[in-house]
């Protein structure tokens, strides 16, 4: 996971720092990124996979990076 996490792009919404981790009270079976500032609150949807969260996260549209 320690890869997934410094993979991760910026906040697309606030340039903010994300963090890849698992939902609370789901046991790790479900993992989402989040946007770090308070203020933001930028997240995905939950995943059963970290991959998935994190791609998810890193989309852009039009191939913004």
């Amino acid at each position: 996971m320690n890869g997934l996490q410094s993979g991760l792009l910026a906040c697309p919404h606030c340039g903010g720092a994300a963090k890849l981790a698992p939902m609370p009270g789901t046991n790790g079976n479900w993992w989402r990124v989040q946007c770090q500032d308070f203020h933001c609150g930028g997240t995905t949807w939950a995943f059963p996979d970290p991959d998935q969260a994190a791609t998810a996260w890193n989309r852009r549209q039009d191939g913004e990076t």
